[in-house]
């Protein structure tokens, strides 16, 4: 190879390494040769001595780029490239002919070929061509990345409350029927808890709502601790939070998990405009022990909480 070509192949090599390749030539002279060049500039190389060979290889291996001559003993080129795009619409595929009639390149077209090098191969060439391929199937991927991020952040928006990054309501009704099968299922209880910030208008009020979002965020966090992984909170509304608790053996266990929440949901934050005495009302129900269905569960709970707020604040109630 001359010194012109050797530096075309390091300037060409960086972005194929991110790929593998499957070349598919009848001639074991060609097929060397294209090895000794493209092999390792490739994540991979793949190499097929028929179509059929390639076919068997490319439905194994799955590989990024396809190199292939047209004419070759048995299926042709362009019929296995043919093939491989019914299988994978997005697979990239280079041909090579020592011919360029009419018909051919017609096929080629209509086989939704990605590119054609003219056969003795120009080594430049074939580095340009590879190299322009790689670089079309990065941008696609790296467009995909990007899509599938945003979907994901998309996402996450949708199911999570942006102050506190806690699951939102919407997140809270999946989980809540996911949970009742799931202890229908297993023959388990488990406990809903509603639980209100306290005075949070007068905090927003009072400190601003800059501190407001502070308390519900502290508030999440001391609540978390308390939990221990035992079950999933949730920010509901402007001061509501929701929070499943699983596999719990009975009413008694549900009062003292409640009796934790409420210990440790009274605390002082301290803000820039002062402190703020933290307190939370709280009500609970479990299932299936008190309650027989989901609106019951709902219903019992909630009824729970108002017995809470009605008894002062602060203070948690249990529906029996």
């Amino acid at each position: 190879m001359s010194r012109k070509n050797e530096e075309a192949g390091n300037v060409w090599e960086a972005p194929l390494k991110e790929f593998t390749l499957l070349f598919v030539e009848d001639d074991p002279t060609t097929r060397e040769m294209i090895e000794e060049l493209l092999g390792e500039k490739v994540k991979t190389f793949f190499s097929a001595a028929s179509a059929e060979e390639g076919l068997e290889i490319f439905g194994r291996e799955h590989p990024d780029l396809v190199l292939t001559d047209i004419s070759m003993p048995g299926m042709d080129g362009l019929t296995m490239a043919a093939r491989m795009k019914e299988s994978d619409p997005g697979i990239p595929v280079i041909v090579m002919s020592a011919f360029n009639k009419r018909e051919t390149l017609l096929r080629a077209i209509n086989v939704g070929i990605d590119g054609f090098l003219p056969k003795p191969i120009d080594i430049t060439q074939l580095f340009r061509q590879c190299e322009k391929t790689a670089s079309q199937l990065q941008k696609i991927r790296f467009a995909e990345k990007e899509l599938h991020a945003q979907l994901k952040e998309l996402e996450r928006k949708a199911h999570h409350d942006t102050v506190t990054r806690l699951p939102n309501r919407h997140r809270f009704e999946e989980d809540l029927d996911r949970r009742i099968e799931e202890s229908d299922r297993e023959g388990t209880s488990m406990g809903l808890f509603l639980i209100d910030l306290d005075d949070f208008k007068q905090i927003n009020d009072r400190y601003g709502h800059p501190a407001g979002d502070e308390a519900l965020r502290a508030l999440a966090k001391r609540i978390d601790r308390a939990i221990d992984r035992r079950g999933t909170l949730y920010r509901i509304g402007g001061d509501e939070y929701a929070l499943l608790a699983g596999k719990l053996s009975s009413v008694k266990e549900l009062q003292a998990l409640a009796e934790k929440l409420q210990k440790f949901s009274r605390f002082t934050l301290e803000t820039e405009n002062g402190a703020i005495g933290i307190h939370c009302s709280i009500g609970a129900c479990i299932y299936p022990d008190v309650a027989a269905n989901r609106l019951q569960l709902l219903k019992k709970a909630d009824q729970a909480l108002y017995r809470a707020k009605e008894d002062g604040k602060g203070v948690s109630r249990i529906c029996h």
